[in-house]
């Protein structure tokens, strides 16, 4: 005698399948900033909506970064780390910036968080 299993079981070993396949992965980047700028940092930070990002900065001054679109603001103490979680919600390209930056650097991005639709 051939056992077939009922729509419902099935139903809930698929949703099992394809949920499992849908976790939010961590990603974690550090960048360092000397005198204002990032060194051997990526220009763009690319991860996947619905991820999260771990973003370590450490620099040799006081300042405040903000990623904007996201609104985050990450306050820096020289030689401190400072790390701020952030969770993909929204797709886009969106510019991190100093607050204390002046000259040509000011309103210029030190790099782009790129969250790339799923």
């Amino acid at each position: 005698m051939v056992l077939f299993p009922s729509f419902p079981f099935v139903a809930i070993v698929l949703f099992a399948v394809l949920a499992g396949g849908a976790r939010a992965a961590e990603r974690e980047v550090t960048v360092q900033l000397v005198g204002g700028k990032p060194v051997d940092a990526p220009a763009v930070i690319r991860i996947g909506q619905g991820d999260v990002l771990r973003l370590t900065v450490r620099a040799d001054a006081r300042d405040e970064l903000h990623v904007h679109g996201y609104d985050v603001l990450l306050p820096l103490r020289a030689g401190t780390p400072a790390t701020a979680v952030i969770e993909a919600t929204a797709s886009g390209r969106f510019p991190v910036t100093s607050h204390h930056a002046t000259g040509l650097l000011a309103h210029r991005p030190l790099f782009h968080i790129e969250v790339l639709p799923r």
